[in-house]
């Protein structure tokens, strides 16, 4: 199980955090089975990379402005490309957060 700065990621379901440069930090091993992605091989990905060009335009115009207002996003469907070129639907539930100074996205994902 993947952890960042020691707080553990839950498992029962896919997490990712993102930096303010949409940079993959961290995932758990639920996000790494929904997907079929090496959590080692994730970090530093852009996550706007693994969306489909639909969701990729609606993160970029929706997500971004909405998370900036109200710190976090109830649920969103965004639909995500597997390591296989798999189409995956998923709801979304995005908070944000600090660590060290630095502002992070929790994305929370839901089959």
């Amino acid at each position: 199980m993947s952890s960042l700065n020691g707080q553990q990621i839950n498992a029962t379901c896919g997490s990712v955090y993102i930096n303010l440069n949409q940079e993959i930090i961290s995932v758990n091993d639920g996000f790494s089975s929904i997907l079929g992605y090496n959590i080692q091989g994730l970090q530093g990905t852009k996550l706007e990379s693994l969306l489909t060009r639909s969701s990729r335009t609606l993160f970029q115009l929706y997500f971004l402005p909405l998370i900036k207002l109200n710190q976090k996003i109830d649920e969103m469907h965004l639909t995500f490309i597997s390591e296989h070129g798999q189409v995956i639907p998923l709801d979304v539930c995005i908070e944000a957060s600090e660590s060290d100074g630095q502002t992070l996205y929790k994305f929370t994902l839901h089959p």
